[in-house]
């Protein structure tokens, strides 16, 4: 009976008829503005609780579902394009990539022997 009642229409106008409401705001601003958010801070750390979600987190294949979902995401490299343009960001990142560039050529090539190549120094003729 009550989960007919809640999968009427009517429910669902009063649910959102009492979340639009001002006693939800009210409510909201007072929970926000009390101590209850210290306390939950306070539980969050003391219990362990973010070390313990994201480890379960990354043993499963939710990370790996989000990490996907997150590069396939169109406006994540937009964001990123905007961030790498920037006035601030920019400068630091040409250093970045123009170090991460020099770091690579200076990295022999897999199956190297360690041996130092031959530099040509006379022009071919």
């Amino acid at each position: 009976m009550i989960e007919a009642a809640l999968d009427s229409h009517l429910a669902g106008k009063a649910a959102k008829l009492v979340v639009l409401s001002r006693f939800a705001d009210e409510a909201v601003t007072a929970a926000l503005s009390g101590p209850l958010i210290d306390v939950a801070a306070d539980d969050l750390f003391g219990y362990a609780v973010l070390q313990r979600v994201s480890k379960k987190a990354l043993a499963s294949d939710t990370a790996d579902v989000i990490v996907e979902r997150a590069l396939d995401s169109p406006e994540l490299w937009l964001l990123a394009d905007r961030i790498a343009g920037s006035q601030p960001v920019e400068p630091r990142f040409e250093w970045v990539t123009g170090r991460m560039l020099r770091r690579k050529a200076s990295i022999p090539p897999s199956g190297h022997n360690g041996a130092t190549p031959a530099i040509e120094t006379q022009p071919r003729t």
